[in-house]
């Protein structure tokens, strides 16, 4: 089946034939445009004679789905002046690997996004083809990521198990993406980590759980960094011993009501105010009737309410109020939530002086790493590390241009006409380049006007007026020839 002999898209080959066979891969035959102008063994200029050819098949990146593969027809030249022979060069293709320069990119970024093997089924290569191509990437990429790696404004800290080991992950607060994974998340580990990574006395504000050690590492390293423990780790512990109350009241419920109540048993985590009015109803049926579901509940509603508050000041005093208020008899229940509060206070606190921070994204970021280590079962930890930290999928390519487009329009000024931003300097060797001065019009004044809309607009008052009366004269004509026509049928 025989489709367009253009296919390859390379403006300095010529495509000879372009199908797709039997096994629905383009097959496309190709020869360079331009024959070679230098000897490659003299460098020098020459004349260079032809003397045979050979055909080089090639693997290019997949078009439509589809595997394509070149082959390209390589020519043999002799030098004239020093009797030499060399074949001509391709230049859009690898001249190791057989493959184009385009495909060994396709490779590099899809193999940071799924796995090998299934880059080498889009491809048509080998996986340890891949797998080689991939792996120097990521060498290239881990040798960059090293020179540029600075720590963010307002970072996030926490644990995950990838590949059979816990590791500590770094998140940056700011754009929501990781910016480092470590092999383990040994106190040793971190703290060196940490005491090397540029910027880290410029930390503002450091989110975690509620894990002793995190706050030791962050409190010996960056003592100004202020540390803000997670609402989630925090507010879970109310939920939990919400749980236990109700494990202990479905013990003395006949089976019947028992199993009524594990099927209600989701109403009492969530906040009251978020239940709709049937489950509000449902709810308050099982508070009212049992009092060892009832006090823990309003107890574990007022813990969360504390976050409610939005001052600091507030959310103090509430705390403090809400643990002198637990009846004695269920200390023992909320013994968790409150020795957090004690312990954790400050740091609880910090959520309202700091923008209301939490580890949310962290949290978000750690199913990406599941996610990506569920890909492949043979995955080991710098695989999924490299995925984690230098795949970019659609989504984050676009937020990362629209924060650089973002910065860039902010430096920089933006046409009042266009809207489009404009470099100054460029728009003054403009200026200066013209013969005459491109003076603002009377309703610019104060504001700035790119080049080009300056000169649409000078364009438009020499002839763009003259075009439009012209344009709406003959327009007037053809209607007055159409209004005498109808009036002559008319009659």
């Amino acid at each position: 089946m025989s489709i367009m002999t253009n296919a390859l898209l390379l403006p300095n080959w010529i495509v000879t034939d372009a199908l797709i066979d039997d096994d629905g891969v383009y097959q496309i035959a190709a020869s360079p445009k331009h024959p070679p102008v230098y000897c490659s063994k003299c460098d020098r200029q020459s004349e260079l004679s032809p003397i045979g050819t050979k055909p080089l098949k090639c693997v290019d990146a997949p078009v439509h789905g589809r595997q394509t593969f070149v082959t390209i027809t390589l020519t043999r030249y002799q030098c004239g002046t020093c009797r030499g022979t060399f074949w001509e060069s391709v230049g859009d293709f690898h001249p190791k690997r057989r493959m184009a320069h385009r495909c060994v990119r396709y490779i590099q970024n899809k193999s940071l996004l799924i796995p090998n093997t299934h880059v080498a089924e889009e491809v048509g290569v080998d996986e340890s083809t891949v797998r080689r191509i991939s792996n120097e990437h990521a060498d290239a990429l881990n040798a960059q990521h090293r020179r540029e790696l600075r720590a963010p404004r307002l970072m996030g800290m926490d644990e995950t198990t990838l590949a059979g080991s816990m590791r500590a992950v770094f998140v940056n607060l700011e754009d929501g993406w990781p910016f480092e994974l470590l092999a383990n998340h040994k106190s040793a580990t971190i703290e060196n980590f940490l005491l090397n990574l540029p910027g880290y006395k410029d930390v503002e504000v450091v989110t975690m759980d509620l894990f002793g050690p995190y706050r030791q590492i962050v409190e010996a390293v960056m003592p100004q960094a202020a540390i803000v423990a997670d609402k989630w780790h925090v507010t879970k512990m109310a939920n939990e011993a919400m749980t236990q109350a109700r494990l202990k009241c479905q013990k003395t419920l006949q089976e019947n009501e028992r199993l009524e109540l594990v099927r209600c048993r989701g109403l009492f985590q969530v906040r009251h105010k978020k239940l709709s009015a049937a489950q509000q109803l449902s709810l308050d049926g099982w508070l009212r009737n049992y009092d060892g579901l009832r006090e823990p509940y309003w107890i574990k509603e007022a813990f969360f309410s504390v976050w409610d508050h939005a001052s600091r000041e507030s959310a103090r005093v509430a705390l403090h109020n809400w643990r002198a208020s637990i009846p004695d008899d269920l200390e023992e229940l909320f013994k968790k939530a409150i020795n957090a509060s004690v312990e954790w206070e400050n740091e609880i606190l910090n959520f309202f002086s700091y923008n209301r921070l939490t580890n949310a994204v962290v949290e978000r970021r750690n199913k990406d790493f599941k996610a990506i280590q569920r890909q492949g079962s043979n995955n080991d930890f710098e695989t999924i590390r490299n995925r984690a930290l230098f795949g970019k999928p659609a989504g984050r390519k676009k937020a990362e241009y629209l924060a650089k487009l973002k910065a860039w329009r902010e430096t920089n000024p933006t046409c009042v006409t266009c809207s489009q931003p404009f470099d100054e300097a460029a728009e003054e060797s403009v200026k200066k380049a013209a013969s005459h001065p491109l003076t603002p019009r009377s309703f610019t004044i104060g504001y700035k006007e790119c080049h080009a809309c300056l000169q649409a607009e000078e364009d438009w008052w020499k002839f763009g007026w003259k075009a439009n009366a012209e344009e709406m004269n003959i327009r007037y004509q053809a209607m007055q020839a159409a209004k005498e026509a109808a009036e002559s049928e008319g009659s």
